[in-house]
């Protein structure tokens, strides 16, 4: 059964919506000072797509007023709430789009930045995007060279290695991350290492672990419902995942992936959710969830030429989600039952 959203998750939905919509149209100077203000009330695992955008548009800000610290120190946020989907996070906006990811480099480049190892770190996460893996592997190293206590550097470096599947070097940078600190990020990656390699109890140890030493980190519930759909322990993970969305209701990546993730989701429920969403944030998960919205709409139209639209609808959305993020297997899987 589809737990029951709490009642005031679509209200915080709906309002940070309209928020984002309100922040496109102020002044850069107003617009900075309303996104730090939301920022200092929110925690750091909060909504990884709220706090994304947020941070996608004081990235934009400091690009155009060239304050290179300041970009890269939002860039750096933004890779750590981000995982490997940087662009699942900040949809259009996203500073790793195309057109500004060079600029973003440069940054990096800077005389501020190149000896400063607290936040360099984050070029060797660009280099991995751009699948240059063997320079995001030099690149760690040195900084490791020079600072043999960045906790980024050897976290990050093991995410390059997990990404080619090198599970060996990466289980090894992830307990020299350990070694440096105790941290849930870091002890995440590791179980997802586990979940990589098909390790799913494994992966459950992990993280419940994680969950036992740090309760208030939400993303480890997160990926352990993920893990316990895998072990078909349905029961824990319905309690799970209903304990989740009762401490964070308007947390939008835990919601649509309730509801994504859920065959018997109704018409109705998908169209309160849609007029929430619907004053437009635009990262992937929304696209891929509008995307399903108009094709389980589909099933209810009585006219060719209404399906047709509908139909229509439904690729569009999945292709945005798709051109928002090239990882987003399910838009793919979804379009083709369109089509």
């Amino acid at each position: 059964i589809l737990p029951m959203l709490p009642e005031k998750s679509l209200q915080i939905i709906k309002t940070r919506s309209q928020t984002l919509k309100a922040l496109l149209e102020l002044n850069n100077k107003a617009k900075e000072v309303k996104i730090l203000e939301i920022l200092k009330e929110l925690p750091s695992d909060d909504d990884a797509y709220y706090l994304g955008y947020l941070y996608g548009l004081l990235i934009d800000l400091y690009l155009k007023q060239g304050e290179d610290q300041k970009v890269i120190a939002y860039v750096n946020k933004l890779i750590l709430i981000s995982g490997m989907a940087l662009y699942e996070y900040t949809g259009n906006n996203s500073p790793f789009s195309k057109d500004k990811l060079q600029s973003v480099i440069n940054c990096y480049l800077s005389e501020q930045i190149v000896g400063n190892y607290s936040l360099s770190w984050g070029k060797g996460r660009i280099l991995q995007l751009k699948n240059e893996y063997a320079d995001a592997i030099s690149f760690f190293k040195l900084i490791i060279k020079h600072d043999n206590k960045n906790l980024n550097a050897y976290r990050m470096l093991a995410r390059v290695y997990e990404e080619i599947n090198d599970y060996k070097n990466a289980n090894l940078y992830f307990q020299k991350a350990e070694a440096i600190q105790k941290d849930p990020l870091t002890e995440c990656m590791m179980a997802t290492i586990a979940i990589d390699q098909y390790q799913y109890e494994k992966a459950e140890s992990v993280l419940q672990n994680t969950i036992k030493n740090f309760p208030k980190y939400s993303f480890a519930r997160y990926r352990l419902i993920e893990v316990l759909g895998k072990l078909n322990k349905t029961e824990e993970q319905e309690r799970q995942r209903k304990q989740l969305l009762q401490k964070y209701p308007g947390n939008t990546k835990y919601i649509l992936h309730t509801i994504l993730n859920y065959d018997g989701t109704t018409l109705n429920e998908l169209n309160e959710l849609q007029e929430a969403l619907k004053d437009g944030i635009d990262y992937t998960s929304v696209n891929q969830f509008l995307g399903n919205y108009y094709y389980i709409s589909s099933a209810s139209v009585k006219t060719k030429e209404k399906l047709d639209s509908v139909l229509s609808k439904s690729i569009l959305f999945y292709e945005q989600a798709i051109k928002n993020n090239k990882y987003c297997y399910q838009a793919y899987t979804n379009q083709i039952k369109v089509l």
